[in-house]
């Protein structure tokens, strides 16, 4: 399996772990439009839970740099649990999965007017070091986690590049 695919495969392992626990239906509507990042190319998601992939390859050296987003509508919106309570619980999935697992602060973010949380993780992944951005925030009764994983040597770059990523993200009029 090639790294990007692990990263897939994590990001979707994420998302059904949190569909089996919060899930009524898988979303028919995005519910958000986000562009493509100059250099970045769209892929089909392959699951329900993801409603976004988007790519750009990088050297047979670094990580391919990935952006997924998963949308869960949620179990019971009258009593949402908390964005903390959701990033425990990835951070919980991840350390089982990767030990090695070493977290940045959360930070709270807006999201298009929404209240969100965004932190990084390093680990390895087929023997490449990476780094794991990743935004969680409710809206309109779901749950959306952006994910973008890079080489763990863009650092702070990486995090101002997904940072401008998630400044261009507009939710859906109903």
């Amino acid at each position: 399996m090639r790294p990007a695919q692990s990263i897939l495969a994590l990001a979707i392992a994420v998302a059904v772990l949190r569909g089996s626990l919060a899930c009524n239906r898988a979303p028919a509507d995005n519910g958000f439009s986000l562009p493509t990042p100059t250099g970045f190319v769209k892929r089909e998601p392959t699951q329900p839970h993801v409603v976004l992939v988007l790519h750009h390859e990088a050297t047979a050296a670094k990580v391919t740099d990935m952006l997924i987003v998963t949308a869960v509508p949620l179990q019971h919106p009258d009593r949402p649990p908390t964005i903390e309570a959701e990033i425990d619980s990835d951070k919980r999935v991840l350390t089982k999965n990767h030990p090695e697992a070493a977290y940045g602060p959360v930070e709270t973010i807006v999201v298009d007017g929404a209240d969100g949380r965004l932190f990084w993780v390093t680990y390895q992944l087929k023997e490449k070091a990476v780094r794991s951005h990743r935004m969680l925030v409710f809206h309109d009764s779901k749950v959306y986690m952006a994910l973008f994983t890079t080489d763990q040597s863009r650092g702070e770059e990486a995090d101002e590049q997904f940072k401008s990523i998630l400044a261009t993200w507009k939710w859906s009029k109903n």
